[in-house]
């Protein structure tokens, strides 16, 4: 089948995500770029010419041409073409080609919603209503109503209360949410738990997950109940090459030194000797934490491999991952506990909710 000739208006992230159905669908001749010497992936190697807005004229004047950008940018773009004599017949938005790039995009091909330019604006068409945008703050005004009318989950939201079901992490009716994430991580590296191992604060997670322990030590900053008193912070207390294997969960949160803090991790573990690190990606604060040792830090994976780098750990060596996803999250920010989700909840992890960061890290 001959496929149509086409001019690309745009060659950034959004077209790179709808390129191969551009590419099915269409014979790209040209493109235009408001930056046409910026290197967008291959493209300049595909032998089509790249041209300014400006030179539109230089390309046949019956080839369609595909806005290729969302929200905003799609309405600006389309009003420069227009603006260069361009009749709006030739204009394709690509907002209305697969596959779907945001939450707009989705909903317009759920509703089965046309997106169009008719020469003096804008216009969405959806079961047989009309609604005309010239704009961007209008569109999002469209799209917000759609929205609310059609999405359950926003409904709800909306109807949620300020105050959380529990600021004890849902203690008080299970075990919390990321509890859950800290035993999977820990669960997944058991078998770095062996000969003398080394628990802050208690040995709960020693004895549950622990194979071949030889020894087991506690690490506490004030020494409690025959445990070993040492800093992770300044250092006092810690000795070099102390354990094999240390287990140090929601700790160096706590700490607002944290890069000596993972220093001091270095040093007590003996050569090939692994840290098992949590800390918390998204939270609530520990109120309890935050009044007696304070309370500083939430980080994301590169933080994580930053201060694990700093630390004198090398990049082989480390090994940094995160757990949660926008369901968990939300409810564990609401206090809800692990008992009151599905399985099924836990099972999908979204980097871009992080409730969780596991480090694990080797001398």
């Amino acid at each position: 089948m001959c496929k149509k000739e086409a001019i690309v208006f745009g060659r950034g992230q959004y077209y790179l995500f709808k390129k191969e159905t551009i590419n099915k669908n269409y014979n790209v001749i040209g493109f235009l770029d408001n930056n046409p010497n910026a290197e967008f992936g291959a493209e300049l190697k595909e032998g089509v010419e790249i041209k300014e807005p400006t030179e539109v004229n230089c390309f046949p004047k019956d080839v369609p041409i595909l806005v290729m950008s969302s929200r905003k940018s799609f309405i600006i773009m389309t009003k420069q073409l227009l603006e260069l004599g361009v009749s709006s017949s030739r204009i394709i938005l690509g907002i209305n080609l697969e596959p779907c790039f945001d939450k707009s995009e989705k909903l317009i091909r759920q509703l089965d919603c046309t997106v169009s330019c008719n020469g003096d604006g804008f216009e969405l068409v959806e079961n047989g209503k009309l609604y005309t945008f010239n704009d961007q703050s209008s569109f999002a005004s469209i799209i917000r109503h759609l929205v609310e009318r059609n999405d359950l989950i926003i409904q709800t939201l909306k109807k949620m209360p300020d105050e959380p079901i529990s600021r004890s992490f849902g203690r008080e009716i299970g075990e919390p949410i990321d509890r859950f994430y800290i035993e999977r991580f820990l669960t997944e590296n058991r078998n770095d738990i062996k000969g003398h191992v080394m628990e802050v604060a208690d040995d709960t997670y020693t004895r549950m997950f622990g194979e071949n322990v030889i020894k087991s030590s506690v690490l506490h900053i004030n020494g409690w109940n025959n445990t070993i008193k040492g800093d992770l912070e300044t250092g006092v207390g810690i000795e070099d090459n102390m354990v094999d294997c240390l287990i140090c969960t929601q700790t160096i949160q706590m700490i607002y030194k944290i890069v000596n803090a993972m220093k001091n991790i270095y040093r007590l573990l003996m050569q090939g000797g692994v840290a098992l690190i949590t800390i918390h990606g998204i939270s609530q604060i520990s109120l309890g934490d935050y009044n007696n040792w304070g309370e500083y830090w939430r980080v994301t994976k590169k933080t994580a491999l930053l201060i694990a780098k700093d630390a004198g750990f090398l990049d082989r060596n480390i090994e940094i991952c995160s757990y949660g996803n926008v369901k968990t999250t939300m409810c564990f920010l609401y206090g809800m506990s692990q008992e009151q989700l599905d399985k099924r909840d836990f099972e999908y992890c979204d980097n871009q909710y992080p409730l969780i960061i596991g480090i694990r890290v080797k001398k």
